[in-house]
């Protein structure tokens, strides 16, 4: 008697502990729309979409930028030997010593080039921009990703949490049961058997509640990494969800060329396409128009020691190189509308697959429903027997169990439910409130 005492100081020591970790406010958890959005600028993945986008833009802005007007100084400063000079007899503006070299040889030459035609880089800057958009997309996906990444940890949490509390409540029954038999023990009116089934019982809830509160640390660690809200600092309540039929396939399957992913995959090709324009029009000539301001302390034979000139040049390329571009530009295209097809046949499959578990999951649910209804009224009335004498306290010890795993049953198919609901709009691209019945 005085281990099992010691065991039952133990055990209340571990009931305490557990009650450490709820909640340390009055204050309702707050709904899943609140963590997502904390998400968004929380997590590293979402960061980092900031980053690569602001890339992106960085290249757009980069192609722009090599059709605007181009401004360079050079500068050039030379030590030679000896000067060349030129006397000229006494005609016009050119007589005297004109300088062709000087000793100390100093020139500056100021020139500003404007593209007039650049057709390849035009097209480059609409493939760019293409690019821009797949990023964008890119950008969303991940953000559905971590989407569901938290989705799931909430209801993970919600439900381990909803399911702590009723092992817990199992627990402070069959504590009583084992009180009240200690009690009818020492009056005669209860067998050693009777009281070491409940004290089984009870030793087996607390190895539930211990399993069950490491799974409830687990998601609140996983949704505070995601989201820096600890969720263990709020009181969570039941999941609640509607259990709704995805019926039929076709609905769901109608936006799939809206997912992100695809969207994303169909700017690429533009872009690749566009990128494959570009490369041909590389083979054009371009043209360009200059102005050259040149100042020198050798001029030679001109009047000034600054000059300007104005003029335009064409520039035609015609190397092998060119061709291979755009050779190698094609098949990155072939490649880019392959990736499309294959992307949007793993959105349809994602998306059939849901719908089917979803399916199944309330199936789950309402099964689960009745199952908790059977087993809480054998519970009831295996309780009543055992007070009338008919039923053994390991008949009471069944029924609570199988309450309890019905009770476990009904919460984790609630919240594959509310979580597979999620996944489905965002895989789809629908939306149940706008799905016809």
């Amino acid at each position: 008697m005085a281990g099992w005492m010691r065991y039952r100081y133990v055990l209340s020591l571990m009931l305490c502990t557990c009650g450490t970790a709820e909640a340390a406010s009055d204050e309702v958890l707050p709904e899943l729309s609140a963590f997502v959005e904390a998400a968004r600028g929380y997590s590293v993945e979402s960061e980092s979409n900031v980053v690569e986008l602001e890339l992106t833009n960085a290249n757009v802005g980069r192609a722009w930028a090599s059709l605007a007007p181009r401004r360079s100084v050079t500068g050039n400063l030379t030590r030679n030997e000896f000067d060349q000079t030129l006397t000229v007899p006494e005609v016009a503006d050119t007589s005297g010593p004109r300088v062709f070299v000087a000793e100390n040889q100093r020139e500056l030459q100021l020139e500003l080039v404007v593209p007039l035609v650049a057709a390849g880089q035009w097209t480059r800057i609409a493939a760019e921009r293409r690019l821009r958009d797949a990023q964008r997309w890119r950008s969303q996906a991940r953000e559905n990703a971590i989407e569901l990444l938290v989705t799931q940890a909430y209801y993970d949490f919600v439900g381990q949490s909803q399911l702590l509390r009723t092992v817990r409540r199992s627990l402070d029954a069959t504590s009583e049961r084992v009180r009240r038999l200690e009690s009818r023990l020492a009056s005669g009116l209860a067998s050693e058997l009777d009281l070491d089934q409940a004290k089984a019982q009870e030793a087996a809830s607390v190895q539930v509640i211990a399993a069950v509160e490491a799974d409830v640390a687990q998601s609140a660690r996983r949704l505070m990494t995601l989201t820096g809200i600890n969720p263990r600092s709020y009181v969570t309540t039941g999941i609640e969800t509607e259990v709704e039929d995805a019926g039929n396939a076709d609905y769901w399957l109608s936006g799939i060329g809206s997912n992100p992913s695809v969207e994303a995959e169909k700017a690429t090709v533009d872009y690749r396409e566009r990128a494959v324009a570009a490369a041909w029009l590389d083979v054009t000539p371009d043209v360009e128009a200059f102005a050259r301001q040149s100042l020198t302390n050798a001029p030679g034979f001109a009047p000034e020691r600054s000059v300007w000139a104005l003029g335009a040049r064409a520039t035609w390329s015609l190397d092998a190189t060119r061709f291979n571009d755009i050779a190698l530009a094609q098949d990155r295209a072939s490649l880019a509308r392959l990736q499309l097809r294959r992307a949007a046949n793993e959105r349809r499959n994602a998306v059939e697959d849901t719908v089917l578990r979803l399916k199944a999951s309330a199936q789950r649910v309402f099964a689960a429903r009745i199952e908790e209804l059977a087993s809480r009224r054998a519970l009831e009335s295996t309780l009543q027997g055992n007070r009338a004498g008919r039923n053994t306290q390991f008949d009471v010890v069944l029924a609570e169990r199988d309450l309890l795993e019905a009770q476990g049953a009904k919460i984790q198919a609630l919240a594959a439910l509310a979580y597979l609901k999620r996944v489905l709009e965002l895989e789809s691209g629908r939306s149940w409130a706008e799905r016809q019945p």
